[in-house]
């Protein structure tokens, strides 16, 4: 028996893919693990509010839950994703305090789980309001870890909340053992055909 290259085609395809699980909104902890070499509000200054850099993705919006950096320190924030993502949305919950302090104008870098930068944004401009602000990504695909560059602020950062839309890339379990278990049968069945 003569294996086609159809058929050899078709795994090495069945072997090769990703397949993209339902779109999510990736939110809190359970998607986005958040990190600064910036430093913290003074404690006097933030009553201690706003300390903990993992509260801007800790599932909450709530009006006083977030993190806020020193006064004029600028920065950027590093948001590992829990996984491998096709981003589609970023959403931004700023400050909303009655000094409308907060992010003004960042950029966000896109990088895959080796670390590699796959491409950058636009500078984009935030204002304070209490719902999320919503910036389009288009589809940036394979992506494990997003540095969002702080470039301005009203006074200093103060995030409450950040998520994305997007897909989760998982790998089709067992797809190398499928391909390589295929070839092996046809293999074997074409030596019992001769």
């Amino acid at each position: 028996m003569k294996i086609s290259r159809t058929t050899i085609a078709c795994l090495l395809a069945a072997a090769a893919s990703a397949s993209p699980v339902h779109a999510a909104l990736l939110q809190g902890p359970g998607y986005i693990t958040a990190t600064t070499t910036m430093a913290a509000c003074e404690l006097s200054t933030c009553l201690g509010v706003g300390l903990d850099i993992n509260q801007v993705a800790d599932n909450s919006t709530d009006d006083f839950n977030g993190w806020a950096g020193q006064s004029g320190l600028l920065g950027t924030i590093k948001l590992d994703l829990l996984g491998t993502f096709d981003l589609t949305e970023f959403l931004l919950w700023n400050d909303v305090n009655v000094f409308a302090e907060g992010v003004r104008t960042f950029r966000l870098h896109f990088f895959d789980a080796s670390d590699q930068l796959l491409g950058s944004t636009a500078t984009l401009a935030a204002i304070s309001q209490f719902p999320a602000q919503a910036y389009s990504l288009g589809t940036v695909a394979g992506v494990s870890r997003v540095d969002m560059e702080v470039l301005s602020a009203s006074g200093r950062i103060e995030i409450r909340e950040v998520a994305f839309n997007g897909n989760a890339v998982v790998p089709l379990p067992g797809a190398l053992w499928l391909l390589g278990s295929g070839v092996a049968s046809l293999v074997l069945r074409r030596r019992r055909i001769r």
